[in-house]
């Protein structure tokens, strides 16, 4: 039989390593069938391998001398030294709110998942809670509607349905790498091409090998310059496009209007569409019900908007049905990528009695919700600029209430213990000065 060497012995600084040393003393403790000795025997392993501070450790349990020789007591009796209790409310809202980041792979996001629930008491459940937090938590929000839609959908089934669609995604994106390859490999010959031609041409006109003058052209007719102007076709012929006399269409200098259009001014400006979230999740004072037609839509106000936004399929949704319009706007751009403007229409709303009427441009996007601009909001109402704050702090940068002294247990040990920042030399004279002045008005106290 193999000869197994026990782990190296436990760092008691790093007291967050203890569950990975213990499952890797547990592997060898079944390995070289040390599991199948006493329990006394099993022990003295145990805090041998860990090294001479499990000792001090050991000495410190309450332990009968009866426990004193159970591994499996000895050794909960350390899970529960190194392990500080944890809250399983914290946990569970870490687990809720963690979803997939952009540019984050599917493989990383569903192990985060997998390490997350280890502290969140799922039991038996573990596996469902996993299974929705990845439908709910991936980037790709077709697919989570897709996987939405499937009943009985198991935990197995919905890992493989996104590693196969993140590996298809991948392989199409390198197609169209390669075919954007293959049109600038052409574009490059053609430029080689054209660049040839012209150094011919320069070639020629060097070498004396010029084109024959071109032969001056009249300005009625379009044909060679006559010698007598009165022999001219046009002189008495009426134009077709401006109905003058005097000269043919192909030289009439006139600009017809066929079509006069009014255009919004484009902005050179790119829009930019930061963070959007479900409206639920937000406080409801940000939020307000506008209705536009006979239909309310719900909004959030944002005081960081140029525009008001609307999302398609919430546009689909209005009664009566409103007309769009093309919008001139440059593409925004989002965290996620950029967003799609597929029109703009003119909102006739009514909130509190009062109508208005304002632009609403709409996007397609799968996240985002209805925005309602700084300027929609502040012509409503909703939002004012204050001009003037009052400062809560004091000269020195304290705030005005009764001092807080916080009270430690005698035995408490910080967990970690930091040493502060080194100060640049050029600033140690600046923080001298500044130390003084606190100590001088009481801020800090003196040592």
């Amino acid at each position: 039989m193999a000869k197994f060497n026990p782990p190296d012995s436990f760092a008691f600084d790093r007291p967050n390593e203890w569950g990975d040393w213990k499952q890797r003393f547990q592997r060898y403790r079944i390995a070289t069938k040390l599991a199948k000795e006493d329990g006394e025997v099993q022990v003295s392993c145990l805090i041998y391998a860990m090294g001479p501070e499990a000792e001090n450790i050991f000495k410190s349990f309450t332990l009968s001398e009866d426990d004193q020789k159970k591994f499996d007591v000895v050794l909960g009796k350390y899970d529960e030294y190194f392990y500080p209790k944890r809250n399983v409310i914290h946990e569970r809202a870490c687990f809720y709110q963690r979803g997939q980041r952009p540019g984050e792979k599917v493989e990383m996001f569903i192990r985060a998942l997998y390490d997350l629930s280890e502290h969140c008491d799922f039991g038996a459940a573990r596996d469902d809670h996993i299974r929705d937090r990845i439908v709910v938590g991936i980037v790709d929000k077709d697919l989570s509607r897709k996987l939405q839609l499937e009943a009985g959908l198991t935990l197995t089934q919905t890992i493989q349905t996104v590693r196969q669609s993140e590996e298809v995604n991948a392989q199409v994106h390198q197609q169209q790498g390669e075919a954007c390859t293959a049109v600038q490999e052409i574009a490059r010959e053609r430029g080689k091409f054209a660049y040839r031609e012209k150094q011919q041409w320069r070639n020629r006109r060097e070498s004396g090998q010029q084109e024959a003058p071109k032969m001056p052209k009249c300005g009625r007719c379009g044909k060679i310059q006559h010698k007598d102007h009165e022999r001219c076709p046009a002189l008495k012929s009426t134009c077709h496009k401006c109905k003058k006399v005097g000269h043919w269409e192909i030289k009439c200098h006139t600009k017809a209007v066929r079509e006069v259009t009014e255009t919004e001014p484009v902005s050179q400006t790119p829009y930019f569409l930061g963070a959007v979230t479900n409206i639920n999740k937000n406080n409801d004072k940000w939020t307000v019900k506008i209705v536009i037609g006979v239909t309310p839509v719900t909004f959030k106000i944002d005081t960081g908007a140029d525009l008001n936004i609307m999302e398609e399929e919430t546009f689909n949704m209005l009664c009566p049905k409103q007309q769009l319009v093309q919008s001139n706007i440059p593409p925004m751009s989002s965290p996620g990528g950029q967003l799609i403007c597929v029109g703009k229409f003119q909102a006739n709303a009514k909130y509190k009695e009062k109508h208005y009427s304002f632009p609403v441009y709409v996007i397609r996007s799968l996240t985002a919700n209805n925005l309602l601009g700084r300027d929609t909001a502040c012509a409503m109402g909703l939002v004012k600029r204050i001009e003037k704050v009052h400062s809560a702090f004091g000269e020195h940068g304290t705030l005005k209430t009764d001092p807080v002294k916080i009270l430690l247990k005698d035995n408490a040990e910080p967990y970690a213990v930091y040493t502060a920042r080194r100060v640049p030399l050029s600033l140690i004279q600046k923080v001298k000065e500044e130390l003084l002045r606190m100590e001088k008005n009481d801020v800090i106290e003196k040592k």
